[in-house]
């Protein structure tokens, strides 16, 4: 059973929701069940429609920061997305209902796994590994404050918030980690790009179009 007061127990648990997605996720990408741009578009659809309209404004910040050369003010960018908009709102903020950043962790699972399905799809594993974990951790603690305060409902107490202060200094540091690995990879990449016109591509449409490559390689 899953012992709410004992934060290793919920990790193992929030593990589970990630890893055996993945491996489901991983056999069916084998045998083209089902392809990374199906995912993609699901994926995009399902988004929370407030952090993805704040998400694509900022993004207009990253792409001057990117076009100007200023890599500590993208990667500053980028660590407050991914801490902010993902780890607190998506992980720990709807974790008041738990199974929500549950749902959000299994399905991310699934996806990675028909991502490291396609042998073009494995390039980015330090990058998952860092910036996931750091989700990861912050799913720990949205997990199980919100399991808290049901279990305080049902048994009509007042609610008393257990915060694992153990899972937020290594989602914080996973994130940072991530983040420097995405700007150094993006400042290397930008060396073959034309910067000039950075801000017309259209970011749907090149992800399609990415997803697509890996699925036909």
């Amino acid at each position: 059973m899953l012992d709410y007061n004992n934060s290793t127990t919920v990790f193992l648990w929030v593990l589970a929701f990630y890893f055996l997605p993945m491996v489901v996720g991983f056999i069916l990408g084998k045998i083209k069940t089902i392809s990374l741009t199906k995912i993609s578009e699901i994926g995009y659809k399902l988004g929370d429609p407030v952090t993805t309209k704040i998400h694509n404004w900022s993004r207009k910040y990253k792409l001057l920061s990117i076009k100007n050369g200023h890599w500590l003010l993208l990667f500053l960018l980028i660590f407050l997305n991914n801490l902010i908009l993902v780890a607190f709102v998506r992980r720990i903020f709807y974790g008041i209902i738990f199974v929500i950043p549950l749902l959000l962790t299994a399905w991310t699972g699934f996806g990675h796994g028909v991502l490291f399905s396609k042998p073009k799809g494995r390039a980015g594993i330090l990058l998952i590994f860092f910036e996931f974990g750091g989700y990861l951790f912050a799913t720990v603690i949205g997990v199980k404050i919100g399991i808290c305060i049901l279990i305080s409902l049902i048994s009509n107490n007042q609610p008393v918030i257990s915060i694992p202060w153990d899972y937020v200094l290594p989602a914080v540091v996973f994130l940072m980690i991530g983040a420097a690995i995405e700007t150094l990879s993006i400042k290397a990449a930008s060396k073959n790009m034309d910067l000039n016109n950075i801000d017309k591509i259209n970011f749907e449409q090149r992800r399609a179009e990415i997803a697509k490559q890996i699925d036909d390689d």
